[in-house]
């Protein structure tokens, strides 16, 4: 693909505003997702949060440019600015061998077993 992206961080809702640039972008504790959404579905998409009562916000939009670019208002501060190819490097095309089998199974005879001997007692 040749789209990148190009965030602000102070979109991002936090509470604790003594993080540095780089503990609120990668921070895992937040336990945060970013989804991509088209324009015409935030309406939508806003809809959908308010009724699950889930935070969200648009913390940024996605680029003509295979780069990521980051930026701190609070510093004026494009914390960072990166080809896309340095982040992703050149990954190796993935083989998936997949194969499907068929296995035989008995029916299962219930013939010679009493209730008795279905169940634990005890």
């Amino acid at each position: 693909s040749s789209y990148g992206g190009r965030f602000e961080l102070t979109l991002i809702p936090n509470h604790e505003s003594s993080m540095s640039p780089m503990e609120a972008w990668c921070n895992e504790s937040q336990e945060r997702y970013v989804l991509g959404i088209s324009v015409d579905k935030i309406d939508d998409f806003q809809v959908i949060c308010e009724r699950e009562r889930c935070p969200w916000a648009v913390i940024g939009e996605t680029i003509l440019d295979r780069h990521l670019l980051v930026n701190d208002n609070r510093s004026n501060n494009l914390s960072v600015n990166i080809p896309l190819s340095l982040l992703f490097g050149k990954t190796p095309k993935t083989l998936n061998d997949v194969r499907h089998y068929i296995s035989e199974k008995s029916k299962l005879n219930l013939k010679n077993i009493k209730v008795t001997d279905a169940f634990v007692i005890g």
